[in-house]
């Protein structure tokens, strides 16, 4: 009969053979194996997803694109994994390198000719340290690992509720949600995300907490999706109460939706303004109207003529607005403040593709500075709302609410 490990066991296992393969590479000397260890223990949940096992925060947390030597790592990395049976999720820089290149950056990982012996040899190996070895760290050294997509969807997931509430009419979502990505880490801890702090900054806008009830319950239903766990504090809601409003807002959600999906209806055209009358001297009501804006006296060729000049004229502005305003179209990827590879609307939305190379190199507190401007820059131009920006991997990076 076949036995499947535990989830401690599983968690234990992929952290000892990741950290065991760093032990053997000339980078444990930057990178403190024991530390590492505790690193993946903490944040197991975050990169173990049902895809695969997501070695991306991984990369971006010890530096993102370096030298050869670090690629080589997380491509034994990935070998390590492979042996566990396990699928792995690489950075998209190392996913698309040649088989030349990954075998250099293998030999120069662990300073072998034989690289791929050497990285074979680790299947085999005793484990160089236990568990029991395994020192405290600082929260510091104990900070969650995240993907910028999965951080993304957490946010989205704590802002909609709320900006759908009868509160979230009078707070501007984007700095809700500026405000939850620049104190992160503190409300998430890799496994669960604590809404106590957020909901107590909304105490000035006196919120009712039937309509927080149910924001809250939304949080969950979309967290649990991502598989984190919700903290909130204690509404003082009572569970048959909660499920009425549950019950109500569920149905007005789909009425909402409903109404939405439906044609729209027809309104009728006012009705036209009464005729001028006619002149005193006999004019026809044609003659009159061509008095009122001085064209009268004008032979028919000739006013044929002008209708024509204006018809044209009309028809090549509405050309022109209607190719510059398109909804599909490319746009100058050069100028925004973001390194982008491409920009385009898209049934007049702004999707752009991340400049992944030149994004990862930039501190962290410059890439917070540059999203601001970012941000501001498609609130100018009228773009951002639901603008999407992803990575080579197609990956959502930002996606504005």
């Amino acid at each position: 009969m076949t036995t499947h490990p535990t989830a401690v066991e599983r968690r234990k296992t992929v952290c000892r053979a990741l950290a065991n393969v760093l032990q053997k590479s000339p980078l444990a000397d930057e990178f403190d194996p024991k530390a590492f260890y505790m690193l993946l223990s903490t944040n197991f949940a975050v990169l173990d997803r049902e895809e695969g096992f997501d070695l991306g925060p991984l990369w971006t947390t010890l530096g993102g694109p370096g030298d050869l030597r670090q690629a080589g790592l997380f491509l034994a990395f990935d070998e390590r994994l492979r042996q566990l049976s396990l699928t792995t999720i690489l950075p998209s820089e190392i996913a698309e390198m040649d088989e030349d290149t990954r075998l250099r950056a293998i030999s120069q990982a662990f300073s072998s000719s034989d690289s791929d012996a050497e990285v074979d040899t680790l299947a085999n190996e005793e484990y160089l340290f236990d568990t029991g070895e395994m020192p405290e760290l600082s929260p510091d050294e104990l900070r969650p690992l995240v993907s910028e997509e999965l951080k993304r969807e957490i946010i989205s997931a704590v802002v909609k509720p709320i900006k759908k509430s009868d509160v979230g009419s009078r707070l501007d979502g984007g700095q809700l949600a500026y405000r939850i990505d620049e104190s992160f880490e503190e409300f998430f801890d890799g496994r669960s995300i604590d809404v106590g702090p957020i909901l107590d900054s909304l105490r000035d806008f006196e919120p009712d907490a039937g309509d927080l009830y149910v924001a809250l319950v939304r949080m969950h239903r979309r967290l649990t999706e991502l598989r984190i766990e919700l903290r909130a504090p204690d509404l003082g809601v009572d569970a048959e109460t909660g499920a009425r409003l549950i019950e109500t807002a569920d149905a007005q959600e789909k009425a909402e939706l409903r109404l939405a999906a439906a044609p729209a209806t027809r309104t009728p055209l006012p009705a036209p303004p009464p005729a001028p009358p006619a002149g005193e001297r006999g004019e026809t009501l044609r003659e009159v109207q061509l008095r009122r804006y001085g064209l009268l006296g004008i032979s028919e060729a000739r006013w044929r003529r002008i209708r024509w000049s204006v018809m044209t004229v009309l028809l090549l502005s509405a050309v022109t607005a209607a190719w510059v305003l398109r909804p599909n179209r490319p746009l100058d990827f050069k100028s925004y403040p973001m390194p982008l590879r491409k920009a385009e609307l898209r049934d007049g939305l702004f999707v752009a593709q991340l400049d992944d190379t030149r994004w990862y190199r930039m501190p962290f507190g410059d890439r917070n500075a540059v999203v601001r401007r970012m941000e501001s820059k498609l609130r100018d131009e009228g773009r951002l709302i639901d603008a999407t920006i992803f990575d080579a991997r197609k990956r959502v990076i930002i996606r504005a609410l």
